[in-house]
Parts: structure tokens; C-alpha cells; sequence
């Protein structure tokens, strides 16, 4: 079989860029093998799949969407550091601040400039360098009750994107949302956050009031 050139260039091009599943080049992060289960794709319930599918980066991949829209939070309250939602008896309150790399224990890759870990913990938000922003506090009310969020579920995210309010306009628009499903069992809080070529989407979960883990994958 003979390929045109068109194709040949095609096909090296292809080749060239095919990353297998959990990896990335590796001139640009020092990849984690833990945190590829909390990508959306090892996603084991199809019910949050395809709820999540309705919303995020990888939505259209999947093509499989909830039997009924979910139930979007309306935005309350925006400031430059904070962002709060509601619905019913739902509350969702997410607040920004400074990176503080003196009150963190740096890891950096071998002898480099690579920072390689954060706290002990792989990061997400910006790849090797020590981050600008991080996420201070999120908090949740379900049916009136404050639903407990280990912090290890948040202090891995850096590089934070909220709402920002237009200044001619007064319109709102947010790189963050939440949602819940129809019959009011599950809740998402969606970010996504960093800027190309670390940009990315978290999507914490929330089902009959507690949370139960997270999804993240990169959103590009």
C-alpha cells in the first residue's frame, strides 16, 4: 500500500504525538501514576459518568448524557476572591488566596528546578513551577447541613479560576459551577482551572449529602 504524501506526514505526526493513557511528555511533567483513577474515563458509576458528560471537557467523547438536565446553582455572591452559590437549601462557597510558598514544604526533582511536590503531593495547576494561587476554603451546605470535605480533597488544586463580574456589563462569568442531579441525590462542583497548557477541570462529588471523591482530568 502506497500513502500520498499528505497521509505519510499525517500518520508521522500521529505517531509522534500518541501519549499512552496516564502519560505526558515528559520534558513537561514528571508524570503521576496515582492520580490517572481520578480521571473521568475510570469513572465506574454510569449514572455520574454521564452526568458529568452533560458538563465537562470530556462530554462529547463520551456522548452519553443524564436522563433529565441537572439543576444548575445560581450565582449569589461574587467578590475577587470568592464565589458563592445556591439552590433551595443548597450552598456552595469557594474562597481564593495567595500561595504561600514559606508555609509549604517544596520538593523539587532530583538536583533541578523542577518542583516536583508539594507537600508530599502532586500538584495540579501549573507544571514545575511553585504556584501563584491556591484554593482557602470550600464549603458546603446540603439541605441546611454542613457536609464535611477533607482538605486533602482541595489542597492539591492550585491555580484557581472563579467568577469575575464585567465591568460595563454587570454580567457574571464564571469558569466555576455547580450542579445537581434531578432528583436532588448528587451534587457537582466543577472548576476549571490554570491556563494552556496546564489547564484543567476538577469536578467534586457529592451524593445523599456527603462527599465521596473527585474527577480530574486536563481540560484541552
Amino acid at each position: 500500500m502506497r500513502y500520498t504524501p499528505i497521509i505519510l506526514c499525517f500518520l508521522i505526526t500521529l505517531s509522534i504525538n500518541t501519549v499512552l493513557p496516564g502519560q505526558r511528555d515528559p520534558a513537561l511533567v514528571v508524570t503521576h501514576f496515582d492520580r490517572q483513577k481520578e480521571g473521568f474515563f475510570y469513572l465506574a458509576d454510569s449514572i455520574i459518568a454521564s452526568e458529568l458528560a452533560s458538563f465537562n471537557f470530556a462530554g462529547p467523547v463520551y456522548r452519553q448524557k443524564p436522563s433529565e438536565p441537572l439543576v444548575v446553582f445560581s450565582v449569589q455572591d461574587v467578590r475577587a476572591n470568592s464565589v458563592r452559590f445556591e439552590f433551595q437549601k443548597n450552598s456552595v462557597y469557594i474562597e481564593t488566596g495567595r500561595f504561600r510558598p514559606g508555609n509549604h514544604r517544596l520538593q523539587y526533582f532530583k538536583r533541578s528546578a523542577y518542583l516536583h511536590k508539594i507537600d508530599g503531593r502532586y500538584f495540579w495547576g501549573i507544571d514545575g513551577k511553585v504556584p501563584q494561587r491556591r484554593i482557602n476554603s470550600l464549603q458546603v451546605e446540603i439541605d441546611g447541613s454542613a457536609v464535611r470535605i477533607p482538605v486533602s480533597a482541595f489542597n492539591d488544586i492550585f491555580e484557581p479560576n472563579l467568577c469575575i463580574r464585567m465591568f460595563i456589563t454587570g454580567r457574571v462569568e464564571c469558569e466555576t459551577a455547580v450542579f445537581a442531579s434531578n432528583d436532588g441525590e448528587r451534587i457537582y462542583i466543577y472548576m476549571r482551572n490554570g491556563t494552556i497548557p496546564n489547564l484543567y477541570e476538577i469536578t467534586w462529588i457529592f451524593r445523599n449529602g456527603k462527599y465521596i471523591g473527585r474527577v480530574i482530568d486536563y481540560a484541552y
